[in-house]
Protein backbone atom coordinates (compact mmCIF):
# COMPACT_ATOMS: atom_id res chain seq x y z
CA UNK A 1 0.00 0.00 0.00
CA UNK A 2 1.66 3.48 -0.73
CA UNK A 3 2.01 5.76 1.96
CA UNK A 4 0.13 9.17 2.10
CA UNK A 5 0.81 12.11 4.38
CA UNK A 6 -0.54 14.81 6.23
CA UNK A 7 1.57 17.76 7.72
CA UNK A 8 -0.25 19.56 10.72
CA UNK A 9 1.89 22.70 9.85
CA UNK A 10 3.13 23.96 6.43
CA UNK A 11 2.50 26.86 4.47
CA UNK A 12 1.82 25.79 0.59
CA UNK A 13 1.10 29.43 -0.56
CA UNK A 14 3.65 31.17 0.74
CA UNK A 15 6.50 30.95 -1.82
CA UNK A 16 3.93 31.75 -4.72
CA UNK A 17 2.06 34.86 -2.12
CA UNK A 18 4.89 36.32 -1.13
CA UNK A 19 6.25 36.50 -4.84
CA UNK A 20 3.42 38.10 -6.58
CA UNK A 21 1.92 40.17 -3.83
CA UNK A 22 2.68 44.05 -4.57
CA UNK A 23 3.76 43.09 -8.15
CA UNK A 24 2.34 43.95 -11.70
CA UNK A 25 0.96 39.67 -11.97
CA UNK A 26 -1.51 40.32 -8.93
CA UNK A 27 -3.70 42.04 -11.37
CA UNK A 28 -3.16 39.27 -13.71
CA UNK A 29 -6.30 36.64 -13.11
CA UNK A 30 -4.27 33.39 -14.39
CA UNK A 31 -1.14 34.66 -13.18
CA UNK A 32 -1.79 35.55 -9.48
CA UNK A 33 -2.74 31.46 -7.98
CA UNK A 34 -1.16 28.99 -6.14
CA UNK A 35 0.09 27.13 -9.29
CA UNK A 36 2.08 29.71 -10.49
CA UNK A 37 5.12 28.44 -8.77
CA UNK A 38 8.01 30.66 -9.31
CA UNK A 39 11.39 29.06 -10.08
CA UNK A 40 13.49 26.98 -7.34
CA UNK A 41 17.51 27.24 -6.66
CA UNK A 42 17.09 22.95 -6.76
CA UNK A 43 21.22 23.39 -5.45
CA UNK A 44 20.52 24.98 -2.44
CA UNK A 45 17.46 22.45 -2.21
CA UNK A 46 19.26 19.44 -2.61
CA UNK A 47 21.59 20.75 -0.12
CA UNK A 48 18.52 21.77 2.56
CA UNK A 49 19.39 25.44 2.83
CA UNK A 50 17.47 27.49 4.85
CA UNK A 51 16.04 29.49 2.00
CA UNK A 52 16.07 30.01 -2.09
CA UNK A 53 13.31 27.10 -3.10
CA UNK A 54 10.02 26.07 -2.35
CA UNK A 55 9.58 23.47 0.72
CA UNK A 56 6.09 22.78 0.48
CA UNK A 57 4.15 23.89 -2.99
CA UNK A 58 0.78 22.27 -3.76
CA UNK A 59 3.50 20.53 -6.99
CA UNK A 60 5.65 19.40 -4.15
CA UNK A 61 2.52 17.69 -1.78
CA UNK A 62 1.76 16.03 -4.87
CA UNK A 63 4.92 14.71 -6.20
CA UNK A 64 5.78 13.50 -2.36
CA UNK A 65 2.19 12.12 -1.94
CA UNK A 66 0.54 14.62 0.94
CA UNK A 67 -2.68 14.15 1.33
CA UNK A 68 -3.83 16.42 3.87
CA UNK A 69 -2.29 19.77 4.79
CA UNK A 70 -3.43 21.98 7.40
CA UNK A 71 -2.31 25.18 6.06
CA UNK A 72 -1.60 28.03 8.08
CA UNK A 73 -2.41 31.28 7.07
CA UNK A 74 0.15 33.61 7.75
CA UNK A 75 0.33 38.08 7.20
CA UNK A 76 4.14 38.67 8.15
CA UNK A 77 4.77 40.66 11.34
CA UNK A 78 6.35 44.24 11.07
CA UNK A 79 7.82 43.67 14.04
CA UNK A 80 10.41 41.77 11.46
CA UNK A 81 10.70 44.96 9.57
CA UNK A 82 11.83 47.42 12.43
CA UNK A 83 14.90 47.16 13.06
CA UNK A 84 17.18 48.12 16.52
CA UNK A 85 20.21 48.72 15.19
CA UNK A 86 22.63 49.86 12.54
CA UNK A 87 20.06 52.08 10.63
CA UNK A 88 21.47 53.74 7.46
CA UNK A 89 19.94 55.26 4.76
CA UNK A 90 16.66 56.43 5.88
CA UNK A 91 14.12 58.05 3.70
CA UNK A 92 12.04 60.82 4.87
CA UNK A 93 9.36 60.33 7.63
CA UNK A 94 11.02 56.67 8.37
CA UNK A 95 9.83 55.45 5.05
CA UNK A 96 12.48 53.85 3.04
CA UNK A 97 12.48 54.39 -1.02
CA UNK A 98 13.61 51.82 -3.62
CA UNK A 99 16.63 53.44 -3.36
CA UNK A 100 17.44 53.65 0.16
CA UNK A 101 17.22 51.08 2.43
CA UNK A 102 18.91 49.85 6.06
CA UNK A 103 20.84 47.00 6.21
CA UNK A 104 17.79 44.82 8.04
CA UNK A 105 15.47 45.66 4.64
CA UNK A 106 18.38 43.83 2.36
CA UNK A 107 19.07 41.12 4.96
CA UNK A 108 14.96 40.34 4.96
CA UNK A 109 15.02 40.39 1.22
CA UNK A 110 17.70 38.13 1.14
CA UNK A 111 16.53 35.85 3.66
CA UNK A 112 13.11 35.90 3.20
CA UNK A 113 13.11 35.61 -0.92
CA UNK A 114 10.75 38.79 -1.13
CA UNK A 115 11.29 41.77 -2.98
CA UNK A 116 12.43 45.50 -1.45
CA UNK A 117 8.94 46.84 -3.11
CA UNK A 118 7.46 44.25 -0.33
CA UNK A 119 9.20 44.67 2.30
CA UNK A 120 8.35 48.60 1.62
CA UNK A 121 4.62 47.54 2.05
CA UNK A 122 5.34 45.83 5.43
CA UNK A 123 7.21 48.93 6.90
CA UNK A 124 3.93 51.21 6.04
CA UNK A 125 4.24 52.49 2.25
CA UNK A 126 1.47 52.42 0.40
CA UNK A 127 1.62 50.53 -2.77
CA UNK A 128 -1.74 50.38 -5.20
CA UNK A 129 -3.59 52.60 -2.77
CA UNK A 130 -3.00 49.72 0.04
CA UNK A 131 -1.54 50.62 3.41
CA UNK A 132 -0.32 47.04 5.32
CA UNK A 133 -2.67 45.86 7.86
CA UNK A 134 -2.86 42.03 9.39
CA UNK A 135 -6.52 41.31 8.47
CA UNK A 136 -6.62 42.96 4.88
CA UNK A 137 -3.83 40.71 4.14
CA UNK A 138 -5.41 37.64 5.93
CA UNK A 139 -8.35 38.14 3.33
CA UNK A 140 -5.74 38.62 0.44
CA UNK A 141 -3.95 35.16 1.26
CA UNK A 142 -7.49 33.79 1.80
CA UNK A 143 -8.39 34.43 -1.84
CA UNK A 144 -5.23 33.09 -3.06
CA UNK A 145 -5.94 29.98 -1.62
CA UNK A 146 -9.56 29.97 -3.37
CA UNK A 147 -8.32 31.12 -6.93
CA UNK A 148 -6.31 27.87 -7.35
CA UNK A 149 -9.35 25.60 -5.49
CA UNK A 150 -10.88 22.66 -7.46
CA UNK A 151 -8.93 23.23 -10.77
CA UNK A 152 -6.78 20.55 -12.49
CA UNK A 153 -3.36 21.43 -12.90
CA UNK A 154 -0.38 19.74 -14.69
CA UNK A 155 2.62 21.19 -12.79
CA UNK A 156 6.51 20.64 -13.76
CA UNK A 157 9.08 20.07 -10.56
CA UNK A 158 12.91 20.40 -10.73
CA UNK A 159 15.01 18.76 -8.15
CA UNK A 160 17.93 17.63 -7.85
CA UNK A 161 19.73 13.50 -7.99
CA UNK A 162 22.57 12.29 -8.33
CA UNK A 163 24.59 14.97 -9.19
CA UNK A 164 22.01 16.74 -11.77
CA UNK A 165 19.08 18.28 -12.52
CA UNK A 166 15.80 16.47 -12.51
CA UNK A 167 11.97 17.43 -13.44
CA UNK A 168 9.21 15.41 -12.44
CA UNK A 169 5.18 16.11 -14.32
CA UNK A 170 2.67 15.92 -11.81
CA UNK A 171 -1.09 16.78 -12.38
CA UNK A 172 -3.68 17.49 -9.75
CA UNK A 173 -6.04 19.98 -7.53
CA UNK A 174 -6.74 20.68 -3.95
CA UNK A 175 -9.79 21.01 -2.23
CA UNK A 176 -10.35 23.30 0.53
CA UNK A 177 -12.34 21.50 3.08
CA UNK A 178 -15.11 22.51 4.96
CA UNK A 179 -16.24 19.31 6.15
CA UNK A 180 -15.10 15.80 7.15
CA UNK A 181 -16.33 14.42 3.80
CA UNK A 182 -14.65 16.92 1.86
CA UNK A 183 -11.17 15.90 3.56
CA UNK A 184 -12.17 12.21 3.24
CA UNK A 185 -13.20 13.08 -0.40
CA UNK A 186 -9.99 14.32 -1.17
CA UNK A 187 -8.14 11.52 0.14
CA UNK A 188 -9.64 9.06 -1.79
CA UNK A 189 -9.28 10.77 -4.77
CA UNK A 190 -5.77 10.40 -6.45
CA UNK A 191 -4.32 13.45 -7.62
CA UNK A 192 -6.20 15.41 -5.00
CA UNK A 193 -4.71 17.52 -1.90
CA UNK A 194 -7.47 18.23 1.03
CA UNK A 195 -6.73 21.88 2.55
CA UNK A 196 -7.61 21.93 5.99
CA UNK A 197 -7.62 26.27 7.03
CA UNK A 198 -5.22 27.50 9.95
CA UNK A 199 -3.70 30.57 11.15
CA UNK A 200 -0.64 31.57 12.90
CA UNK A 201 -0.96 34.15 15.39
CA UNK A 202 -3.64 35.95 16.73
CA UNK A 203 -1.48 39.40 15.43
CA UNK A 204 -3.80 38.19 12.02
CA UNK A 205 -6.96 39.43 13.04
CA UNK A 206 -5.63 42.77 13.59
CA UNK A 207 -3.84 43.47 17.06
CA UNK A 208 -0.18 43.32 17.96
CA UNK A 209 0.85 46.15 16.02
CA UNK A 210 3.90 47.88 16.78
CA UNK A 211 1.81 51.38 16.91
CA UNK A 212 -0.70 50.38 19.07
CA UNK A 213 -3.19 52.83 17.95
CA UNK A 214 -3.59 51.34 15.09
CA UNK A 215 -5.34 47.88 16.87
CA UNK A 216 -8.69 47.07 16.44
CA UNK A 217 -10.95 47.68 19.67
CA UNK A 218 -11.90 44.31 21.29
CA UNK A 219 -15.98 44.07 19.78
CA UNK A 220 -14.64 44.28 16.49
CA UNK A 221 -11.80 41.53 17.05
CA UNK A 222 -14.98 39.08 18.30
CA UNK A 223 -16.64 39.56 15.14
CA UNK A 224 -13.52 38.70 13.31
CA UNK A 225 -13.42 35.61 15.28
CA UNK A 226 -17.37 34.99 13.95
CA UNK A 227 -16.53 35.91 10.64
CA UNK A 228 -13.57 33.01 10.81
CA UNK A 229 -16.79 30.71 12.01
CA UNK A 230 -19.21 31.95 9.29
CA UNK A 231 -21.31 33.25 12.47
CA UNK A 232 -20.69 37.46 11.98
CA UNK A 233 -23.43 39.59 11.94
CA UNK A 234 -21.63 42.67 10.59
CA UNK A 235 -19.27 41.82 8.59
CA UNK A 236 -18.69 38.69 5.92
CA UNK A 237 -18.37 35.60 7.11
CA UNK A 238 -15.52 33.21 5.32
CA UNK A 239 -16.60 30.44 3.09
CA UNK A 240 -14.42 27.73 5.10
CA UNK A 241 -13.73 26.79 8.62
CA UNK A 242 -10.43 27.54 10.07
CA UNK A 243 -9.23 24.42 12.15
CA UNK A 244 -7.33 26.32 14.51
CA UNK A 245 -5.01 28.96 15.28
CA UNK A 246 -1.51 29.20 16.74
CA UNK A 247 -2.17 32.00 19.00
CA UNK A 248 0.83 33.35 19.83
CA UNK A 249 3.97 34.01 17.42
CA UNK A 250 6.80 35.90 17.65
CA UNK A 251 6.09 39.30 18.78
CA UNK A 252 3.13 40.73 21.26
CA UNK A 253 -0.19 40.40 20.18
CA UNK A 254 -1.72 41.86 23.40
CA UNK A 255 -3.38 38.70 24.73
CA UNK A 256 -0.59 36.34 25.96
CA UNK A 257 3.33 36.21 26.07
CA UNK A 258 5.46 34.59 23.37
CA UNK A 259 8.35 32.17 23.72
CA UNK A 260 11.65 33.50 23.14
CA UNK A 261 12.04 32.13 19.21
CA UNK A 262 14.58 34.09 17.38
CA UNK A 263 18.71 33.13 17.59
CA UNK A 264 20.55 36.33 20.08
CA UNK A 265 21.78 37.54 16.77
CA UNK A 266 18.38 38.26 15.45
CA UNK A 267 17.16 39.57 18.79
CA UNK A 268 20.70 42.44 19.36
CA UNK A 269 21.35 43.57 16.25
CA UNK A 270 17.48 43.74 14.17
CA UNK A 271 14.46 41.70 16.43
CA UNK A 272 13.14 43.20 19.51
CA UNK A 273 10.82 40.30 21.48
CA UNK A 274 11.67 41.89 24.76
CA UNK A 275 7.56 43.28 24.74
CA UNK A 276 5.49 40.99 27.01
CA UNK A 277 8.27 38.16 26.16
CA UNK A 278 8.01 35.31 28.14
CA UNK A 279 4.87 36.85 30.16
CA UNK A 280 1.35 34.67 30.60
CA UNK A 281 -1.99 35.37 29.68
CA UNK A 282 -3.89 38.94 30.55
CA UNK A 283 -7.58 38.94 30.87
CA UNK A 284 -8.44 40.23 27.90
CA UNK A 285 -6.41 37.01 26.26
CA UNK A 286 -8.31 34.71 28.38
CA UNK A 287 -11.64 36.02 27.56
CA UNK A 288 -10.57 35.95 23.60
CA UNK A 289 -9.35 32.12 24.07
CA UNK A 290 -12.64 31.16 25.08
CA UNK A 291 -14.38 33.00 22.65
CA UNK A 292 -12.78 31.35 20.04
CA UNK A 293 -13.38 27.92 21.76
CA UNK A 294 -17.20 28.39 21.71
CA UNK A 295 -17.18 29.12 25.89
CA UNK A 296 -18.90 31.37 28.09
CA UNK A 297 -16.96 32.93 30.93
CA UNK A 298 -18.38 29.90 33.45
CA UNK A 299 -16.59 27.65 30.33
CA UNK A 300 -19.81 26.57 29.38
CA UNK A 301 -20.09 25.50 25.43
CA UNK A 302 -22.43 28.46 23.55
CA UNK A 303 -23.13 27.07 20.65
CA UNK A 304 -20.41 28.26 18.74
CA UNK A 305 -18.24 26.70 16.44
CA UNK A 306 -14.61 25.65 18.11
CA UNK A 307 -11.89 26.71 16.49
CA UNK A 308 -9.07 25.26 18.60
CA UNK A 309 -5.85 27.29 20.57
CA UNK A 310 -2.32 25.93 18.90
CA UNK A 311 0.09 26.37 22.05
CA UNK A 312 2.81 26.61 20.27
CA UNK A 313 4.80 29.94 20.61
CA UNK A 314 3.15 30.78 23.73
CA UNK A 315 5.75 30.98 26.93
CA UNK A 316 5.93 28.46 29.21
CA UNK A 317 3.81 30.92 31.69
CA UNK A 318 0.90 31.28 28.92
CA UNK A 319 0.86 27.75 28.23
CA UNK A 320 0.30 27.07 32.08
CA UNK A 321 -2.33 29.79 32.19
CA UNK A 322 -4.07 28.46 29.34
CA UNK A 323 -4.01 24.65 30.73
CA UNK A 324 -4.99 26.29 34.50
CA UNK A 325 -7.55 28.31 33.57
CA UNK A 326 -9.09 26.92 30.73
CA UNK A 327 -8.29 23.30 29.47
CA UNK A 328 -8.08 21.27 33.05
CA UNK A 329 -11.30 22.86 33.89
CA UNK A 330 -13.40 21.87 31.37
CA UNK A 331 -12.06 19.09 30.60
CA UNK A 332 -12.97 17.55 34.30
CA UNK A 333 -16.26 18.98 33.83
CA UNK A 334 -18.76 16.44 34.67
CA UNK A 335 -21.10 17.17 31.91
CA UNK A 336 -18.63 17.60 29.70
CA UNK A 337 -19.90 15.78 25.90
CA UNK A 338 -16.35 16.02 23.98
CA UNK A 339 -12.71 17.19 25.58
CA UNK A 340 -10.59 20.59 24.67
CA UNK A 341 -8.16 18.56 22.90
CA UNK A 342 -4.55 20.87 23.18
CA UNK A 343 -2.93 21.04 19.27
CA UNK A 344 1.06 21.54 19.55
CA UNK A 345 1.77 21.96 15.82
CA UNK A 346 5.29 22.41 14.93
CA UNK A 347 7.02 21.61 18.07
CA UNK A 348 10.19 19.72 19.51
CA UNK A 349 11.20 18.69 23.26
CA UNK A 350 13.00 20.88 24.92
CA UNK A 351 14.33 17.80 27.77
CA UNK A 352 12.66 20.05 30.96
CA UNK A 353 9.78 18.29 32.94
CA UNK A 354 7.95 21.02 33.99
CA UNK A 355 6.75 24.55 32.88
CA UNK A 356 8.21 26.12 36.03
CA UNK A 357 11.45 24.36 35.14
CA UNK A 358 11.25 25.95 31.95
CA UNK A 359 10.07 29.62 33.37
CA UNK A 360 12.82 29.28 35.73
CA UNK A 361 15.72 28.74 33.33
CA UNK A 362 14.57 30.87 30.52
CA UNK A 363 17.80 33.36 31.08
CA UNK A 364 19.66 30.51 30.27
CA UNK A 365 18.44 31.16 26.16
CA UNK A 366 19.94 34.82 26.63
CA UNK A 367 23.30 36.27 26.01
CA UNK A 368 24.63 39.44 27.36
CA UNK A 369 26.47 41.30 24.93
CA UNK A 370 26.96 41.71 21.55
CA UNK A 371 30.66 41.28 20.97
CA UNK A 372 31.09 39.47 24.35
CA UNK A 373 32.71 36.16 24.88
CA UNK A 374 31.33 32.90 22.72
CA UNK A 375 27.80 32.08 24.43
CA UNK A 376 26.29 29.12 23.89
CA UNK A 377 22.77 30.45 24.92
CA UNK A 378 22.07 29.70 21.36
CA UNK A 379 22.33 25.84 21.54
CA UNK A 380 21.32 25.84 24.74
CA UNK A 381 21.28 22.07 25.62
CA UNK A 382 19.63 19.91 27.84
CA UNK A 383 19.98 16.04 27.38
CA UNK A 384 20.77 16.49 23.85
CA UNK A 385 17.22 18.41 23.22
CA UNK A 386 16.81 21.82 22.67
CA UNK A 387 16.24 23.53 26.07
CA UNK A 388 14.33 26.75 24.59
CA UNK A 389 10.84 26.96 26.44
CA UNK A 390 9.50 27.48 22.88
CA UNK A 391 9.68 23.68 23.39
CA UNK A 392 7.71 20.90 25.19
CA UNK A 393 7.87 19.85 28.21
CA UNK A 394 6.84 16.37 29.88
CA UNK A 395 4.31 18.82 31.56
CA UNK A 396 3.22 19.52 28.44
CA UNK A 397 2.59 16.30 26.88
CA UNK A 398 1.06 15.19 29.78
CA UNK A 399 -1.66 17.53 29.06
CA UNK A 400 -1.67 16.67 25.18
CA UNK A 401 -1.99 13.09 26.55
CA UNK A 402 -4.68 13.55 28.88
CA UNK A 403 -6.89 16.00 26.64
CA UNK A 404 -6.44 13.46 23.51
CA UNK A 405 -4.37 16.15 21.63
CA UNK A 406 -2.19 16.06 19.21
CA UNK A 407 1.16 17.67 18.37
CA UNK A 408 3.49 17.96 15.26
CA UNK A 409 6.91 16.90 15.09
CA UNK A 410 8.78 20.14 13.39
CA UNK A 411 11.64 20.05 10.65
CA UNK A 412 13.45 22.77 11.79
CA UNK A 413 16.96 21.95 12.80
CA UNK A 414 17.51 24.38 15.99
CA UNK A 415 14.04 23.41 17.14
CA UNK A 416 14.98 19.57 16.63
CA UNK A 417 18.32 19.76 18.65
CA UNK A 418 19.95 18.47 15.58
CA UNK A 419 23.62 18.35 16.55
CA UNK A 420 25.85 19.70 14.21
CA UNK A 421 28.37 16.16 13.72
CA UNK A 422 24.31 15.26 12.84
CA UNK A 423 23.53 17.81 10.02
CA UNK A 424 25.59 15.96 7.17
CA UNK A 425 24.25 12.94 7.96
CA UNK A 426 21.18 11.14 8.04
CA UNK A 427 19.25 13.52 10.80
CA UNK A 428 16.72 10.67 11.57
CA UNK A 429 18.47 10.34 15.15
CA UNK A 430 16.93 13.49 16.10
CA UNK A 431 13.49 12.16 15.33
CA UNK A 432 13.97 9.20 17.17
CA UNK A 433 15.42 10.47 20.37
CA UNK A 434 12.37 13.24 20.33
CA UNK A 435 10.04 10.25 19.79
CA UNK A 436 11.33 8.20 22.56
CA UNK A 437 10.81 10.72 25.36
CA UNK A 438 7.87 12.14 24.43
CA UNK A 439 6.41 8.38 24.71
CA UNK A 440 8.25 7.80 27.80
CA UNK A 441 6.21 10.49 29.32
CA UNK A 442 2.52 8.99 30.02
CA UNK A 443 4.34 5.46 31.41
CA UNK A 444 6.67 7.73 33.65
CA UNK A 445 3.65 9.69 35.19
CA UNK A 446 1.60 6.68 35.50
CA UNK A 447 -0.92 7.91 33.50
CA UNK A 448 -3.99 6.12 32.27
CA UNK A 449 -3.61 3.87 28.82
CA UNK A 450 -0.04 5.69 28.18
CA UNK A 451 0.40 3.67 24.62
CA UNK A 452 -2.30 5.85 23.57
CA UNK A 453 0.65 8.73 23.39
CA UNK A 454 1.18 7.18 20.42
CA UNK A 455 -2.00 8.76 19.05
CA UNK A 456 -0.77 11.99 19.48
CA UNK A 457 2.36 12.08 17.43
CA UNK A 458 1.88 13.54 13.76
CA UNK A 459 4.00 15.58 11.19
CA UNK A 460 4.28 19.27 11.81
CA UNK A 461 7.17 20.55 9.16
CA UNK A 462 6.66 24.33 9.46
CA UNK A 463 7.73 24.04 5.99
CA UNK A 464 7.86 27.91 4.49
CA UNK A 465 8.12 29.08 7.69
CA UNK A 466 11.90 30.26 7.08
CA UNK A 467 13.12 27.03 8.58
CA UNK A 468 16.58 25.71 8.13
CA UNK A 469 15.48 21.89 7.54
CA UNK A 470 16.74 18.69 7.95
CA UNK A 471 19.22 18.33 5.15
CA UNK A 472 17.39 14.83 4.04
CA UNK A 473 14.52 16.08 4.13
CA UNK A 474 14.34 19.57 2.71
CA UNK A 475 10.70 19.07 1.18
CA UNK A 476 7.51 17.51 1.47
CA UNK A 477 8.79 15.13 -1.43
CA UNK A 478 11.34 13.65 0.61
CA UNK A 479 8.50 12.43 2.98
CA UNK A 480 8.52 8.73 1.88
CA UNK A 481 12.56 8.95 3.03
CA UNK A 482 12.04 10.11 5.65
CA UNK A 483 9.21 7.63 6.90
CA UNK A 484 11.75 4.54 5.74
CA UNK A 485 14.27 6.28 7.87
CA UNK A 486 11.98 6.29 10.86
CA UNK A 487 10.86 3.10 10.47
CA UNK A 488 14.37 1.96 11.04
CA UNK A 489 14.56 4.47 14.12
CA UNK A 490 11.96 2.54 15.82
CA UNK A 491 13.21 -0.52 14.79
CA UNK A 492 16.18 0.25 16.67
CA UNK A 493 14.09 1.82 19.69
CA UNK A 494 11.92 -1.07 19.65
CA UNK A 495 14.72 -3.40 20.33
CA UNK A 496 15.76 -1.09 23.48
CA UNK A 497 12.31 -0.63 25.08
CA UNK A 498 9.75 -2.84 23.46
CA UNK A 499 7.24 -1.93 26.60
CA UNK A 500 6.80 1.61 24.69
CA UNK A 501 5.03 -0.15 21.89
CA UNK A 502 3.31 -2.89 23.36
CA UNK A 503 1.06 -4.62 20.66
CA UNK A 504 1.54 -2.24 18.41
CA UNK A 505 4.20 -2.94 15.36
CA UNK A 506 6.70 -0.41 13.76
CA UNK A 507 4.35 -0.55 10.26
CA UNK A 508 1.65 0.86 12.03
CA UNK A 509 2.85 3.67 13.98
CA UNK A 510 4.86 4.70 11.24
CA UNK A 511 0.87 5.05 9.59
CA UNK A 512 -0.40 6.81 12.41
CA UNK A 513 2.71 9.41 12.39
CA UNK A 514 2.59 9.68 8.97
CA UNK A 515 -1.29 10.54 8.27
CA UNK A 516 -3.29 8.45 10.48
CA UNK A 517 -3.14 10.75 13.93
CA UNK A 518 -3.70 13.95 11.82
CA UNK A 519 -6.59 12.68 9.96
CA UNK A 520 -8.63 11.01 13.01
CA UNK A 521 -8.25 14.05 14.65
CA UNK A 522 -9.62 16.34 11.98
CA UNK A 523 -12.52 13.79 11.63
CA UNK A 524 -13.19 14.02 15.36
CA UNK A 525 -12.86 17.82 16.17
CA UNK A 526 -14.10 19.10 12.64
CA UNK A 527 -17.49 17.99 12.86
CA UNK A 528 -19.00 21.57 14.13
CA UNK A 529 -21.33 22.71 11.89
CA UNK A 530 -19.35 25.89 9.84
CA UNK A 531 -22.35 28.69 10.71
CA UNK A 532 -24.80 26.57 12.77
CA UNK A 533 -24.81 28.85 15.18
CA UNK A 534 -25.71 31.73 12.54
CA UNK A 535 -28.20 29.56 10.77
CA UNK A 536 -30.10 28.55 14.00
CA UNK A 537 -30.15 32.19 15.28
CA UNK A 538 -31.60 33.42 11.45
CA UNK A 539 -34.16 30.72 11.78
CA UNK A 540 -35.75 31.57 15.02
CA UNK A 541 -35.77 35.07 14.22
CA UNK A 542 -33.69 37.24 16.06
CA UNK A 543 -31.67 38.75 13.20
CA UNK A 544 -32.82 39.30 9.74
CA UNK A 545 -30.41 38.03 7.48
Amino acid sequence: MERIFADLHSHPVAWSFNALRNTPQEKEPILFTPWNIPESNVKRQAKGKRVGYSQADFAKLLVGRTKLIFASLYPIEKGFFRDKFFRVLRAKKGIRTGKKHTLLDMAQTKFMGISKERVEFFQGKEIEGEIYDYWDELQKEYDFYLKGANKVNEVCVDTWENGQRVQYKTKGSYQIAKTPADVTESVNSPDQVAVVLTIEGMHALGIGNPDVAQDIPLHLLKERIAALKGESKTIPNWEHPVFFITFAHHFDNTLCGHAHSFPNIANKCFLDQSKNLEAGFNSKGLEIAKDMLGLDEQLKDTGSRRILLDVKHMSPQARADYYQHIVEPYNSSADVKKKLPIVASHVGYSGAQTLEQLIEESHLEKTKGLFGKYNRSDNFERDDFYAWGINLCDQDIEQIHKSEGLLGLAFDQRILGVRKKERRENNIDAFTRTIERIVLVPFKADLDNPAAIWDTISIGTDFEGYIDPLDPYPTAMEFKNFAEDLKGGLYQLKKRSPFLFGDLEVEEIIQKISFGNAYQFLIKHFEFGFGQRMNQVKQSGNIVS
